[in-house]
């Protein structure tokens, strides 16, 4: 649970609803500071053999709009300083440009050694996502195992960037996130951003949405879920359509507070699932402890069962198990009709793969036929 440090005057968590940093990264200004002349000599000499343009207000090094050229500058620096130098060297970002002593001051307040700075510039893009809306979802359908018919859309995080049309995965923007310390923050905009999409979608009304969250950026349900329950409410979307669904099961350490979060879910009529379930005792102490509605299967356990006569034993433990507790049970990664089968043959209720469809916005149609032809054929 957040302490009071954490709170803001309205009972908001500040790690998860509040800007870190600079309210547009492209428009900010990089400051720099040398602690002696012989660092300020270097630094001068890599900038102008960059070609970096640059100008001083006092003994600091400032440059203007650095934010789309963050990478550029980093590799630039890190080439051409010594470690020694770069520890020389304070670095802050401000969000105005730095024309005045008091600017200076403003921005040294925040500012840390150049050498820690460079490691996070290349990944200071996120922070502007965040801040400037380039979150989006995009949907990947969860079908009935034995007919096809869709079930239900897991939301996918995806950001663009508008100035340049880049295109980020969820992996690039959780790294870039949890380097800058913005996993609060991100794990908040996603689940807003994955209701919004869910929103103006046309499908069924009975689909369920599927919406990831990180169990350990959340210390309080009541505080750091608030804007969630806001946002489906917002939106006008029933929270009996929605999955809140674990991920990273790996790095959970605390059963009991994450038993807390899916327990605040489920007694506001959402649906809880657990994300990447493998098998073994691990498996077991999650399922019985966590008492989900849903639970994934991880692609590589569904591989393997395809594979190795051991592993598909395995396979149908879990499965069984989840039927005994009452939990139904969702493959993921599916590419294969032998895969498909498999999931059929071990009674797994739904399915989610390549082999139907692929993520998109809208989402894709699922490929029924497959499921037509593969009772044909066999």
């Amino acid at each position: 649970m957040p302490n009071s440090s954490c709170l803001s005057a309205a009972g908001r968590c500040l790690l998860c609803s509040s800007p870190t940093s600079v309210d547009n990264v492209t428009s900010t200004s990089l400051v720099l500071g040398p602690r002696d002349v012989d660092a300020a000599e270097a630094l001068r000499r890599a900038l102008d053999h960059a070609g970096i343009c640059w100008f001083l207000v006092g003994p600091l090094f400032v440059i203007s709009n650095a934010g789309s050229r963050l990478g550029e500058i980093a590799a630039s620096l890190t080439e051409r300083l010594s470690m020694q130098v770069l520890m020389n060297i304070q670095a802050a970002f401000a969000s105005t440009d730095v024309r005045t002593a008091e600017d200076a001051l403003v921005a040294l307040c925040t500012s840390k050694p150049l050498a820690d700075c460079l490691e996070t510039m290349p990944h200071e893009w996120a922070r502007e996502a965040l801040d400037q809306g380039w979150l989006f979802s995009v949907f990947h359908p969860i079908v009935h195992a034995m007919t096809g018919e869709v079930f239900g859309y897991e939301s996918l995080i995806r950001a663009n960037n508008p100035s340049n049309g880049q295109m980020y995965g969820a992996g690039q923007i959780i790294q870039s996130c949890e380097l800058l310390k913005l996993h609060h923050r991100l794990d908040q905009q996603a689940r807003r951003t994955a209701i919004a999409a869910a929103s103006r979608l046309d499908v069924a009304k009975s689909a369920r949405f599927f919406i990831n969250f990180m169990p350990n950026t959340i210390y309080n349900p009541e505080i750091c879920l608030r804007t969630t329950m806001e946002a489906a409410d917002e939106y006008g979307v029933p929270l009996s359509q929605l999955v809140f669904e674990v991920v990273e099961t790996e790095k959970i350490t605390d059963m009991k507070r994450l038993k807390n979060i899916l327990t605040y879910y489920q007694e506001r009529g959402a649906k809880v699932a657990v994300d990447d379930m493998g098998a073994g005792f691990t498996c077991v102490e999650y399922l019985t402890a966590l008492e989900p509605d849903f639970v994934k299967i991880d692609r590589d356990v569904v591989v393997k069962a395809a594979v190795s006569p051991e592993h598909r034993t395995s396979f149908e433990r879990v499965v069984a198990l989840a039927h005994r507790l009452e939990i139904a049970v969702i493959a993921e990664g599916i590419e294969t009709r032998q895969q498909m089968q498999i999931c059929q043959d071990a009674g797994v209720q739904y399915l989610q793969g390549f082999l139907f469809a692929r993520p998109a916005n809208p989402p894709e149609k699922v490929a029924v036929e497959r499921f037509t032809d593969f009772r044909i054929a066999a």
